[in-house]
């Protein structure tokens, strides 16, 4: 039976997996070479710059199966199911639940991200006028969907500002509160999107929280600028939902709500790599074309049917096996170090789990074997604990006398032969 299995690639060439050539369309979107509205290749841009269609991959949706694994990369690999699983920014959307038509995916880490899935494409003149703003327009990674993608460098200013003002991660719940209450218009912020943030306004009596507020505001701004670029065009967003490392700051997420209005934040800590999962079960048929991330991926299993859950098995066992067999040796080596060379020489045979015991009716010495090899630990405790040295190892030979005669080992020694050696009956 063929394994089968999943592998997402963030590239549009899978080619070297043994996959046919072929390139996302929502990452093909990037090049400068696709007619959005079409879905195809720009004849007239790839003439422009010299490229022919020959030179083009075939293109394909994401989440849509592209070939298996036929390379001997590795041995669990052979046969897996290889998919596409497009920009990142759309899989992140995806993966927050934000990409029906009129979300708009809010992606707050260190470049900011506005992703906002649409409808209806916009005509050339609509994607031009959203070009000089700054923002693209793409195919979605949704079916019969576009996005329109807008971003800032917002959260590389924020990180300048902390590493500026001294502030770790552990101090930015702190600073946030400092900042909620503090006056704003003095502190005046630039460079944002540039090589160095720049600070002005500095006077007496402006401190951090002032400072981290100022430039808070003046990466929300960038955001709610690109955000209002895009309501001009294609009207306004039904609902903004926020993703990425800065949405745990509560100074980010006041500066967002007073210029955004409501909003709403993903719990989902890694939306992107949710996102790619959700097209990779969509990919194997574990999952439909409309089913949703979040809770439905994690209640329902990846190997669907039956056919593919016993492969999971077999693949498991085979792993089992393998790592048994690589094993033995040395379990092999130990066991003979353990038994011993027998009299005729060569190795004693022994069943396999076999221990060896004691010869009936042998003398046992109360803890032999066992004082002269006690943790020196022990003592330290016992003096520590304000009992007599050597009151905790008799008291614990005590016990495994106890227990052992309760066993049938051996019998507990009497009050007059406590030193000599005793003979279970």
């Amino acid at each position: 039976m063929p394994r089968r299995g999943v592998s997402t690639s963030a590239a549009g060439w899978c080619a070297g997996w043994a996959a046919r050539r072929c390139s996302s369309l929502s990452l093909a979107g990037r090049t400068g070479w696709l007619d959005v509205a079409a879905r195809d290749w720009w004849d007239d841009a790839l003439a422009w710059s010299g490229a022919t269609r020959a030179l083009m991959p075939p293109l394909v949706a994401a989440g849509v199966p592209v070939g298996a694994v036929s390379a001997d990369v590795s041995p669990l690999l052979r046969g897996a199911v290889l998919t596409l699983a497009g920009h990142d920014h759309q899989a992140a959307a995806l993966g927050a639940r934000a990409d029906d038509a009129g979300a708009e995916l809010d992606s707050a880490g260190t470049a900011e991200a506005l992703v906002r899935t649409i409808a209806d494409v916009p005509d050339r003149a609509d994607v031009a006028r959203l070009a000089r703003g700054g923002i693209t327009t793409d195919p979605s990674i949704r079916p019969g969907c576009w996005t329109l993608l807008g971003g800032t460098e917002g959260g590389l200013a924020q990180n300048r500002a902390l590493d500026l003002l001294g502030v770790g991660p552990d101090g930015l719940a702190a600073l946030d509160a400092a900042a909620e209450h503090a006056p704003s218009g003095r502190v005046v912020v630039g460079g944002l999107g540039g090589d160095a943030l720049t600070l002005g306004g500095l006077a007496g009596g402006v401190g951090p929280g002032e400072v981290w507020r100022a430039v808070v505001d003046a990466a929300a701004d960038q955001a709610l600028a690109l955000h209002r670029a895009m309501d001009d065009v294609v009207g306004p967003a039904e609902r903004v939902v926020v993703t990425g490392g800065w949405r745990h700051s509560a100074q980010v997420m006041r500066a967002k709500a007073a210029r955004f209005g409501r909003l709403q934040a993903s719990e989902v800590e890694e939306a992107g790599a949710l996102g790619a999962a959700v097209l990779a079960a969509r990919a194997v048929g574990a999952l439909g074309p409309d089913e949703p991330a979040g809770g439905t991926v994690s209640d329902r299993p990846l190997f669907a049917d039956e056919r593919q859950s016993e492969v999971l098995r077999l693949l498991t066992a085979e792993r089992r096996v393998e790592s048994a067999r690589l094993a033995e040796p040395v379990r092999g080596e130990r066991r003979e170090r353990a038994q011993g060379p027998r009299a005729g020489g060569g190795a004693r045979p022994a069943a396999a789990g076999a221990r060896r015991r004691r010869p009936r009716g042998a003398a046992v010495r109360r803890g032999a074997g066992r004082r002269a090899h006690r943790p020196r630990h022990r003592e330290v405790g016992d003096r520590a604990a304000g009992a007599a040295p050597g009151a905790g190892r008799r008291h614990r030979a005590a016990r495994r006398r106890h227990h052992h005669a309760a066993a049938g080992r051996y019998c507990p020694p009497t009050a007059t032969s406590s030193s000599t050696p005793t003979r279970c009956r």
